[in-house]
């Protein structure tokens, strides 16, 4: 009897406890909110402030000022790394129209990536072009250095998987549109291009499946 306490008693003995813990508690949920809106705010700010200056510099290429442009866009390589907007206007304000555009360009991107060697932007347009001229080894490695900075990226596998086929190398090529799938797995797409790589093996009822899946996610998609 000597422990027992009702209910009542509790409640009023603890009532002064039970507020300081409420409004401990309510100060610490005000506080993270404003940190929250505070970091929401700073990043729309951000991405706000980065469409003015993407705009800025291809308002510059128009005007015929290449320099200016490529500075802006330079400026963005260095402090945004992931962003591939700014390399996409780099290539487009000084590539070169020529039967030899896509060596230089090559060039080019490669003194970027010395200079900005976790630039994830560069480094997959260098990749890509590269691919698209059939310089598959030097793209390879360069997927794989894009896959070792950003390893939860489907599209690097998705590329990988392309430059394999390309080569005729289906088997290692479908282990890279597995992983696509696997990463991004609403990708009909993706699904299209590993049903391909597993027809390519002889593994049919693999691909009529993956073939499949693809058309449940895009029935209305012509390659189905």
């Amino acid at each position: 009897m000597l422990f027992k306490v009702s209910a009542k008693e509790f409640c009023t003995k603890n009532k002064h406890l039970n507020l300081n813990a409420m409004k401990k508690l309510v100060v610490l949920l005000i506080a993270f909110l404003v940190i929250v809106i505070s970091q929401n705010s700073e990043a729309q700010m951000q991405k706000d402030t980065l469409a003015t200056y993407l705009k800025k510099a291809e308002a510059l290429a128009k005007q015929g000022k290449p320099e200016d442009a490529s500075k802006i866009y330079t400026g963005i390589m260095a402090s945004v790394p992931d962003n591939k907007d700014a390399v996409q206007g780099w290539i487009l304000t000084n590539m070169k129209r020529t039967q030899t555009g896509e060596e230089e360009m090559i060039k080019s991107l490669s003194e970027l990536s010395e200079i900005y060697p976790k630039n994830t932007g560069v480094i997959f347009f260098k990749a890509f072009i590269e691919a698209e001229y059939q310089h598959n080894d030097d793209a390879l490695k360069d997927i794989d250095r894009l896959i070792s900075l950003q390893p939860d990226t489907a599209s690097h596998y998705i590329l990988k998987g392309q430059v394999l086929s390309s080569m005729g190398k289906f088997n290692e090529a479908f282990v890279e549109f597995d992983q696509a799938t696997t990463l991004d797995p609403k990708r009909s797409d993706v699904w299209n291009m590993k049903a391909n790589a597993l027809a390519k093996t002889g593994r049919f009822d693999e691909a009529i499946a993956a073939m499949n899946k693809g058309f449940e996610l895009s029935p209305d998609n012509p390659e189905f």
